[in-house]
């Protein structure tokens, strides 16, 4: 597992805001995760339509803009990262960092 300072080096973001960034992705999937897996048929039907927990996860947390709609904090920077920037593979890498 990376560290914050690693996946912050590669995204070109503060240490800070990638565990930020998890730390919005834990509280939202709290809200959401049962209804989430729920809406896919079950966990095991949504376990099976990804890769990996991480990217279920991202995908659940980060679509529809559901960080700035749920989360406490001001995640509208995640949304407005530099042109050409893919928020879940960042969101994902940001979900895989050990605390």
């Amino acid at each position: 597992m990376k560290t914050f300072e690693e996946v912050a080096d590669k995204w070109m973001v503060r240490p800070n805001q990638v565990r930020m960034m998890k730390d919005a992705m834990c509280e939202v999937w709290n809200m959401i995760g049962c209804d989430y897996m729920a809406a896919c048929g079950g966990e095991l039907e949504a376990y099976e339509m990804f890769d990996s927990e991480a990217e279920m996860i991202a995908e659940a947390t980060v679509d529809a803009d559901r960080l700035s709609n749920y989360s406490r904090c001001d995640m509208s920077w995640v949304y407005n990262m530099p042109h050409g920037t893919r928020v879940l593979p960042f969101a994902i890498d940001a979900w895989n960092c050990r605390y």
